[in-house]
C-alpha cells in the first residue's frame, strides 16, 4: 500500500477499504474526459453546449444570438460577450452591433438632430458609405433591432443615413 498515486488523506490509506475507494477513484477520474466540463474554454466546449453559455452571457434573441449563424460565429460572439457587456451603451458598441450583422462601413454620428429642446445630444444615427457596402433591408432590419439592445437606455437611435 506504498502508492504514491494516493489521493485520499495519508492517514486513510492504510485501511484496506479506503484504499480501494482510492484505487476506484483514479480510474473513474482517469475515464472522465475533463475537456467537457471545461466549458469557459469556447473553442473547445461541446457544440450543444453552446446556447447554455449564450444564456447566461446574456445574448439570446435580439441581444446577438439571432443575428450569429453558424458554430464559428458562434463561438465568436460568446467570446466577445464580456467585452460586449463592460462596454454595452458606448459607440465601440454600436459598431460591434454593426460588424456583427455585416455592415462594415457604418460610422456613428452622435448629438444629431434640430428639435431644439436641449436634448440633441441623447439622439444619434448611424451613416451608411454606399461605395464600400450596400446592406440589405434585412440588414438594416437587423441591425436597428441590435443598436437598440446595446445602446444605453437615454439615448434615441434616429435611423441611418446613407452616402
Amino acid at each position: 500500500m506504498s502508492d504514491r498515486n494516493v489521493i485520499i488523506a495519508p492517514s486513510l490509506k492504510f485501511h484496506p477499504h479506503m484504499y480501494a475507494f482510492d484505487i476506484w477513484m483514479q480510474q473513474t477520474f482517469r475515464r472522465i474526459d475533463l475537456g467537457q466540463l471545461l466549458i469557459y474554454f469556447v473553442d473547445k466546449v461541446n457544440v450543444n453546449a453552446l446556447p447554455i453559455l449564450a444564456q447566461e452571457f446574456n445574448l439570446l434573441g435580439n441581444k446577438g444570438w439571432n443575428f450569429v449563424t453558424g458554430e464559428t460565429a458562434q463561438r465568436t460572439l460568446l467570446k466577445k460577450a464580456v467585452q460586449i457587456h463592460r462596454y454595452m451603451g458606448t459607440p465601440w458598441a454600436i459598431g460591434q452591433a454593426l460588424l456583427l450583422i455585416g455592415i462594415t462601413s457604418g460610422t456613428l454620428q452622435e448629438g444629431i438632430g434640430t428639435v431644439g429642446d436641449g436634448n440633441d445630444w441623447l439622439r444619434f444615427g448611424v451613416q451608411i458609405d454606399t461605395s464600400v457596402m450596400v446592406p440589405t433591408a434585412i440588414q438594416i432590419s437587423n441591425a436597428t433591432i441590435l443598436i437598440n439592445e446595446w445602446k444605453n437606455a437615454r439615448s434615441i437611435f434616429l435611423g441611418f443615413t446613407y452616402l
